[in-house]
């Protein structure tokens, strides 16, 4: 199917010294535009002083200006303009002597697109066929618009939570500054900081906002429309209730409704606006409590989801409180198989709904011109790792898919570029023709093209009492393509440190092993560099926690008792580092199970797939373990 577009064109009036010659007319007046893509109708006020006008334009930047005929009247309609092309316009008067009066106006045009934002609520890469996803699921429309636009594969939530991350995403700062530092603090949201849909708003496109915002765009928004829901609970039964622009709205039903209702009502903004539009709709899926209707409710009912090493527990060096928060940790097998057939479900529903969008679109003619974004509030922990839910500083929980399907500036493709929510205000800023001076990101279109560098990911969360997790240290992490730095809020220094090129499930905590302590060290300086940019401080209450450490054993280990094996995961031969040090070097079952005694170097290829424990005493009568992966 060939996609057509007809976006709109702002006009942005520049003053110029009016010129004069011998004709001594005024300016024409009340100059106003309507710009699409490929034209231009211009009218001013008429004077009956001026004996003729004539319009003329050329590209930015050429020597030649080209004229319309005489005109009469007071409006002309410039036709064939080239999409994405800056133009100067004129409206010039004539005397009847044939000498044209003064003129004021130079008009430069640029394109202003449509930008749509599909941000979901609670999810993580794995979900669709463009983020990995079992082969049996299935999402046509997220996936054509991956195909179609860039997928960034890298994509970091500054913060992993519901409304300081959407906090972010509008204001384009870090929660520091936007005062919501979780979702108990919404209330304190920083009502000085100018949000995304004002900028749009004053720049002159229509702005829409619909879906799950919780306060933060309450009192200060900058909205043309929006439309939002909450959910009205009674005698323990669940009713979701509309409101538009403020006021009430008809419709209500339970959970399965919203996705219908918001999407629905976005196909109807498409179809009713005929000025530049930005909508942002703010999804509730995957997050719990996923319903969705008929057939979507017994998709996937036979299929069978298997799980891999990566959600077994850390059983080393992994901070004391991580399997002692209530309610937020380990689902058995059968639990977890239900909770991703339910988000798979959820996806597909979206999935079809997001069709009809990208249909309304089309039938419109608006696709072409239209900056779509999809991506997500944060990632997710379906029990990798053994944890479930979100604030965790893994990458499950801080990585968000991010889609951009807009070819005026991305290719179709792939990118491992290092992006982040952040940066979301200042990129869609940037294809409005706004300037940003004041956020804390960067946009993702100049770090694409390669005008800005970032190093270093970053993502945090402060300790909060909010929802039972008193008993959760607050997290702040760095990483690049190489390795990932975690710092912990503990009383007791707190640390995680992975080679994400060997060990890209974060299985292997290497903050220990001798000869990365220099790396390490490095990476210490540039997380505190870019806690300094983001205003963050760690941390604000200090848990009573400490890094797990079951090679010490309650004895000190000196250089020589540290246990280290490489390549890890591997496949193959697998060195001992310091192998001469132990008496006795054994590999173990993840319970304990003695499965040989090992050399020096040793061939693991033998050994099915999963994870593994290095049991070994030191001289000094030490033991030491270490956990093992087996990977193809």
């Amino acid at each position: 199917m060939k996609f057509l577009a007809l976006p709109t064109l702002v006009m942005l009036l520049m003053s110029i010294q009016p010129v004069y010659s011998q004709c001594s007319l005024p300016a024409p007046t009340n100059l106003q535009s309507t710009m699409t893509a490929e034209s231009a109708l211009l009218k001013w006020k008429l004077s009956q002083s001026v004996a003729y006008y004539k319009v003329r334009y050329r590209k930015t930047g050429d020597a030649i200006w080209i004229s319309s005929p005489q005109l009469n009247v007071s409006n002309y309609t410039i036709s064939d303009l080239q999409p994405g092309t800056s133009y100067d316009l004129r409206v010039v008067p004539y005397c009847s002597n044939g000498q044209q009066g003064a003129y004021t106006f130079k008009l430069d045009t640029t394109i202003m697109p449509n930008i749509i934002i599909l941000y979901l609520d609670d999810a993580p890469n794995g979900l669709t066929g463009a983020t990995g996803a079992p082969d049996f699921v299935e999402t046509p429309n997220i996936d054509l618009i991956a195909k179609n636009g860039m997928n960034f594969t890298n994509n970091s939530c500054l913060i992993s939570l519901c409304a300081p991350s959407r906090a972010v995403m509008i204001t384009g700062r870090a929660p520091a500054r936007t005062g919501v530092k979780d979702n108990s603090t919404q209330q304190n949201f920083n009502l000085s900081l100018p949000t995304l849909s004002e900028q749009l708003q004053q720049a002159g496109i229509y702005t829409a906002v619909l879906g799950k915002f919780h306060d933060v765009f309450d009192a200060h928004n900058g909205t043309d429309w929006n439309y939002r829901y909450e959910s009205v609970t009674t005698q323990g039964s669940a009713t979701i209730k509309f409101s538009r622009n403020g006021g009430p709205a008809k419709k209500a039903g339970n959970d399965s409704v919203i996705t219908k209702v918001l999407i629905d009502t976005a196909i109807a903004l498409v179809h009713q606006t005929s000025q530049p539009l930005f909508l942002l709709l703010s999804l509730r899926d995957p997050h719990t409590p996923t319903k969705v209707p008929v057939p979507f409710d017994h998709y996937y009912d036979n299929e069978t989801i298997s799980f891999g090493v990566n959600t077994l527990p850390y059983s080393n060096l992994y901070p004391s409180f991580l399997y002692e928060l209530p309610n937020k940790n380990y689902k058995d097998a059968t639990q977890m198989t239900e909770i991703l057939k339910n988000q798979y479900r959820a996806m597909a529903y979206l999935d079809s709904r997001i069709g009809d969008l990208l249909n309304a679109l089309s039938t419109t003619g608006k696709l072409e011109h239209t900056l779509l974004l999809f991506t997500s509030d944060n990632g997710f922990m379906n029990d990798e790792h053994g944890l479930y839910g979100k604030r965790h500083p893994y990458h499950e929980s801080v990585i968000a898919p991010l889609h951009i399907w807009y070819n005026e500036w991305f290719p179709s493709g792939t990118s491992e570029l290092l992006t982040s929510s952040i940066d979301l205000y200042t990129t869609i800023l940037r294809a409005a023709g706004i300037t940003d001076s004041n956020s804390d990101g960067i946009s993702i279109k100049d770090l694409y093209d390669g005008n800005v560098l970032r190093t270093m990911a970053y993502s945090s969360t402060g300790y909060t009492t909010e929802d039972n997790f008193q008993d959760m240290a607050s997290s702040r992490t760095g990483w690049d393509a190489d390795y990932k730095l975690i710092q912990y809020g503990c009383s007791q220094v707190t640390e995680a440190f992975f080679n994400l090129q060997n060990d890209p499930q974060e299985l292997v905590n290497l903050i220990n092993k001798p000869s990365l302590q220099s790396v390490i060290q490095e990476y210490r300086e540039s997380l505190n560099d870019l806690a300094a940019h983001y205003g963050d401080t760690l941390p604000g209450t200090l848990l009573n926690c400490h890094l797990v450490d079951n090679n010490r054993n309650g004895q000190a280990l000196n250089q020589h008792d540290a246990l280290s094996i490489y390549p890890n995961p591997g496949n193959g031969r697998i060195t001992v580092e310091g192998f001469e040090n132990f008496l006795q070097v054994e590999l173990r079952s993840v319970i304990g199970s003695h499965i040989e005694y090992l050399k020096e170097s040793f061939d693991c290829s033998h050994l099915p797939d999963g994870l593994y424990l290095i049991h070994a005493i030191s001289a000094s009568g030490v033991p030491a373990n270490v956990t093992f992966i087996k990977q193809e």
